[in-house]
């Protein structure tokens, strides 16, 4: 299986999940991290759209929806062909299995893959707004 360069916002996610303190406050501790990066917009607005880019649910959602539609299809293939004889069912019921287990596999590495993204996402997407606040209103104050 190909592997996938991760971007900016997933590389955050994996050190800020191996340096995490457990009971530790995340919005404190996300901030704490974003902080050399603060007046850099331009760095926090790509932090955002790949934040935004990388939704676990629709990525997972879009997974069982694939699952379901392979489902769909198969069951249609084997009541077409039910006039066949027996050995044609058991070789279209060994590839639906393999299928299955193979599609099953490919959502647990793309569910391993997500696991900090998953985690972090909202902390980080919370935190680079109020930065993003903070300097439109320091902005403002400056033109007044």
């Amino acid at each position: 299986m190909k592997k996938v360069q991760k971007n900016s916002f997933e590389k955050m996610c994996d050190r800020l999940e191996e340096n995490f303190v457990l009971n530790e406050n995340e919005i404190k501790y996300v901030k704490k991290h974003l902080y050399p990066i603060k007046e850099d917009k331009d760095m926090l607005l790509k932090l955002k759209a790949e934040a935004l880019e990388d939704d676990y649910i629709a990525v997972m959602s879009f997974a069982i929806t694939m699952l379901a539609l392979m489902v769909a299809v198969i069951t249609l293939c084997v009541t077409m062909l039910s006039e066949i004889g027996m050995p044609a069912r058991w070789v279209l019921f060994l590839i639906y299995s393999v299928l299955l287990v193979y599609y099953f596999v490919t959502i647990k590495n793309k569910m391993r893959y997500f696991k900090n993204v998953n985690k972090w996402r909202q902390y980080i997407l919370v935190c680079i707004d109020e930065m993003v606040n903070e300097q439109n209103k320091k902005k403002k104050k400056r033109h007044k």
